[in-house]
This record gives structure tokens, sequence and C-alpha cells, in this order.
């Protein structure tokens, strides 16, 4: 496990953390691939969670195409490349955070609010377009509404 932090408060074992202990080494792999990439997560991480001024919990970023496909995952997620990650924020609830980060106008190509059992996560991927959306549970998902 490799806790060096690449930013401030996010290391390499934190953004390539999963409970399909049979796919970390393909993960890290991916991983060390597109270590700038990595970087890049990492640092948009650090700006979100200075912009809600909370702590993140990192619930899965870098994803190898084995574990995505394990998982039922889109066969064009962003976390393949390197450039999502799904989060928790630990002083506020998602929602309001998710508000907080579309009003701050930082640069995002999607933010999702997805609904994860009795609680919220949020999907951050790089980009610029900005598209906000919801998903009531995998695979669905709908424009946000707020």
């Amino acid at each position: 496990m490799d806790k060096t932090l690449i930013t401030p408060h996010f290391s390499f074992e934190e953004l390539t953390k999963t409970s399909y202990v049979e796919y970390k080494s393909s993960i890290e792999k991916v991983a060390k691939e597109n270590l700038d990439k990595l970087h890049e997560l990492a640092w948009h991480l650090e700006a979100l969670r200075g912009i809600i001024n909370s702590p993140l919990v990192i619930t899965s970023a870098v994803r190898s195409e084995e574990l995505n496909t394990a998982i039922n995952g889109s066969k064009t997620s962003q976390h393949l490349r390197v450039e999502a990650a799904d989060f928790v924020p630990i002083k506020k609830g998602a929602k309001t955070a998710l508000k907080e980060i579309i009003n701050s106008g930082y640069p995002f190509g999607q933010l999702v609010l997805e609904k994860r059992g009795l609680g919220q996560i949020i999907h951050f991927g790089i980009g610029t377009k900005r598209e906000v959306l919801y998903s009531p549970k995998q695979g669905v998902y709908e424009a946000w509404k707020e």
C-alpha cells in the first residue's frame, strides 16, 4: 500500500482503493501508467475540498477494465481514464456540497449526485461542459432539477 501523498490531502492508495481486492493490482497498474492524470485528478479534488470546506472520503477513483466490467460500470466511464472520482463530503450532505460546487463556477465535465444505499455520493468528472445529473439508482441518470 502506497500511502504517499500526491497532494496535501490525497494519496495514491486512497485514489486506487477498492473493496474488490482481486482487481487491486490492475487498478494500480492503470494509475501508474497515468500518473500525470492521477495528479491532475488529485488537484481537482483538493480544489473541491476547499470549495465545500470539507474533507472528502473517496469511494472510487481509478478503475481497471476488469473492475469496471465486474461492477457493470459504463464502458465510457471517466474512471477508466483516471478522469473521475466519487466521494462523500464529511462535514455536510452531498446535495449541499453539489450545489456549492455548481455555484462556485469551478470547471467540471460532469457532476452526478448518486443515491447509494441510504446515502448519497458525488461523482466528479474532469472537463468543462458542466453537465449535472441525478442518479436515483445505478445505471439510471436524469437531468439535475435544482
